[in-house]
């Protein structure tokens, strides 16, 4: 119990020091470039140096420092550093200064540290959190002459350098601080110590990894991951220099973030914005191999992923599937009413979203014109409630003025939930602000309701019809065939029991994660579908299967830690719901917004996020009204819709 304990908590310590060390370098490129702007200006505002600042320092060196040389070191680099532009030259000119020219307006002392922090910089970089790590690719291509050469010397001095430092910051801090009357141990060394501490745990974990890794026969065990979702993107990272090969294999090569898949089908975001080739995220993981295939089925007996063009076999096999939609064994609505699950959906349904516009145009009567003008959204969970927001925006504020015919803001939306309230996960006073703010963008919500009916012009509500063209799905989701693969029985929604380990019980070395795997790990309860969920259970099972790989104790049960649940209606408008604190409103939104860019892959992407919503925001503007679809909806020889058998659904009724 004692060990499985400590393996917890180091597992947990390496996971927080991981995620604290990009903010810590931040932190101090941040503290240095004010401290040593603040010594610039006192050094042009012609302070005096004392003699113990000189100290040693010659006189010719002194002179250098009221240069021009001196006073553009002090100028520039301090600027470079905040922001992470050429970190490393700018902490070696800043370094220069430090050491050799004498710095007005600070404590003697002072220097030291300063100089020990731009070491560190000079040693490792600036982090991720910096334009250098951002330009890095394009830096390494670059035509520049010696671009390329300075980015790989960066990296051995890295590798080369950062043990010696280590150790020579440790040395110092604990051997000769004391004897130079350094006792008390300042923030500032403070912060150097946490560095080094997390960087020496980083260096002995990639030097434990190696020796294994050196000390297994070949092959390596191998570790399939089946699924680029957020679960098995979490799993394939988490095995990083372990000493295993992994194979992830998706149907797709690229890794969606799903949670604002609606704006693009709502034509507020691109495709690109929310997807990242997945070989690109994972291109300096050396032990992982890319495949780009469909998994057909699963040879438990032999252990073998059975391909539509081959078979891979495998040690340990990941399922991180994910969910498709659920109809509810009605799967002939589909056709009428698509769902959204990925980019080819989000895309299709732009596409029938625009052209029922611009089909409202050339409608030649009016009932035609009404049909296409009414969209309905079956389902109101959150992916429902904000579709129907965002199509009551685009309707309101994105379309104003583009068309001749007709005015968009009389579109007809309409939100239909089985239950008797929206956001069923969500407190029940967060689900009457949400349809508050629903129904004061203009949607019609009808909860309590069933649809029993979906055709081409029709939709059957609780035997009332709604003439209807254009028809959205977000009512339920369906896992995966994993279950079916594994010839394993699976709950209604199809997910794949799972023990405490999220180990299939009786499949040796099979795991599921995500929307694919049924955990009673949320206090008894099933975990939620969620994109944390399925990152949580990914990195889970990478520390599960390290543990096996290395023979360490096995960490303990899953526990899912639920972050809080968050939905947007639209502008200024959104619910949050994190246990005992709850907000709703115009906090609710930008939290929300900060939330998605924060989990979004990719720092291109999460420009161009907020550079699109800043604009929307501004201006009521979307940028992507693209239809990519070159068919017309209306099918062949459509005039009008036919009248609607049974009495109407009537607007504003629930």
């Amino acid at each position: 119990m004692l060990t499985d304990l400590r393996h917890g908590m180091r597992a947990t310590i390496g996971t927080l020091a991981m995620s604290m060390e990009p903010w810590l370098w931040l932190l101090i490129r941040l503290w240095l470039a004010r401290a040593l702007i603040a010594a610039g200006v006192h050094q042009m505002m012609g302070l005096p140096v004392s003699d113990a600042m000189i100290g040693w320092r010659p006189a010719l060196l002194h002179e250098l420092s009221l240069s021009t040389f001196g006073i553009a070191i002090q100028a520039v680099c301090p600027v470079l550093l905040g922001v992470g532009l050429f970190t490393r030259l700018a902490a070696a000119g800043l370094l220069v200064q430090v050491l050799f020219l004498p710095v007005a307006g600070v404590a003697p002392e002072l220097p030291l540290l300063w100089a020990a922090l731009l070491l560190a910089l000079v040693v490792y970089g600036a982090g991720s959190i910096s334009l250098d790590r951002l330009l890095r690719r394009g830096a390494y291509r670059s035509a520049v002459p010696g671009a390329a050469l300075i980015v790989a010397l960066s990296g051995r001095i890295t590798r080369y350098l950062g043990p010696v430092f280590i150790a020579a910051v440790l040395g110092f801090l604990l051997i000769s601080r004391p004897r130079l009357g350094m006792t008390a141990l300042t923030p500032g060394w403070a912060l150097l110590l946490v560095i080094v501490v997390i960087r020496a745990v980083r260096w002995l974990g990639a030097w434990r990894e190696r020796t294994l890794a050196r000390a297994t026969p070949a092959p390596l065990p191998h570790v399939v991951v089946v699924g680029g979702g957020f679960g098995g993107i979490s799993a394939a990272r988490g095995l990083r220099d372990a000493a295993c090969r992994v194979t992830l294999i998706d149907r797709r090569n690229h890794h969606l973030f799903q949670p604002l898949l609606y704006q693009v089908a709502t034509a507020s975001l691109a495709p690109g914005d929310i997807a990242t080739p997945i070989r690109e995220m994972l291109r300096r993981q050396e032990n992982v191999r890319v495949l780009l295939g469909e998994v057909t089925g699963i040879d438990a007996t032999d252990k073998a992923v059975v391909l539509n063009r081959g078979r891979i076999p495998y040690d340990y096999l990941v399922l991180a599937t994910g969910a498709r939609h659920s109809y509810f064994g009605r799967d002939e609505w589909a056709e009428f009413a698509p769902g959204l699950k990925s980019i080819e959906d989000a895309t299709a349904m732009r596409a029938r979203l625009l052209r029922a516009f611009e089909e409202a145009e050339t409608a030649e009567t009016d009932a035609a014109r009404q049909a296409w003008l009414t969209f309905v959204i079956v389902g109101g969970g959150p992916t429902g409630v904000e579709l129907a927001g965002a199509i009551a925006e685009l309707a309101t504020h994105g379309l104003a003025g583009e068309f001749r015919s007709f005015d968009p803001s009389t579109a007809r939306i309409v939100l239909i939930e089985a239950s008797p309230r929206l956001l069923a996960a969500f407190p029940e006073a967060l689900s009457h602000a949400a349809r508050a703010a629903l129904e004061g963008l203009g949607v019609e919500v009808h909860t309590g309701k069933r649809v029993e009916v979906v055709e081409a012009d029709v939709v059957v509500v609780a035997g009332q019809s709604l003439t209807a063209r254009t028809v959205f799905w977000a009512a339920g989701v369906m896992a995966s065939p994993a279950a079916k693969w594994l010839a394993v029985s699976a709950d209604r929604a199809g997910r794949v029991p799972v023990g405490p380990d999220l180990s299939v019980p009786g499949m040796d070395g099979v795991f599921a994660v995500g929307d694919t795997a049924l955990s009673l790990a949320w206090n008894g309860q099933p975990v939620p579908g969620l994109a944390p969920a399925a990152k949580q259970s990914g990195a889970y099972v990478a520390r599960a299967i390290r543990a096996r790989l290395t023979g360490a104790p096995a960490p303990a049960p899953f526990r899912y830690r639920h972050l809080g649940s968050l939905a947007t209606i639209g502008r200024q408008a959104a619910v949050a719901d994190f246990g005992t604190i709850r907000l709703k409103g115009a906090l609710a939104w930008w939290l929300w917004g900060a939330v998605h860019v924060g989990f979004l892959v990719g720092g291109r992407n999460r420009v161009t996020v907020m550079l699109d919503w800043l604009w929307a925001y501004l201006t009521y503007r979307r940028g992507t009204g693209l239809i990519t679809e070159s068919t017309s909806l209306a099918p062949p020889g459509f005039v009008e819709p036919r009248p609607a058998p049974g009495p109407a659904l009537e607007p504003g009724k629930s």
